[in-house]
């Protein structure tokens, strides 16, 4: 098989961050922590991101 494996490419010019966030809305009662992980990569002197993994905010009310 020729060159490497795409994925392992990327990993070598990119960087995948994990942030952990609140959301709240005080007026709905509305409070939530949430995981994204965000891949970027490195690209005309900029890092761009290529694909944004969330956790799924769902409308339910604080306790």
């Amino acid at each position: 098989m020729g060159g490497e494996d795409p994925i392992v490419a990327a990993l070598h010019e990119g960087a995948p961050i994990k942030y952990e966030t609140a959301y709240e809305i005080p007026e709905f009662g509305y409070y939530q922590r949430a995981h994204t992980v965000v891949s970027y990569i490195f690209e005309s002197g900029r890092w761009l991101a290529t694909l944004d993994q969330g956790t799924l905010l769902e409308l339910r009310p604080s306790s």
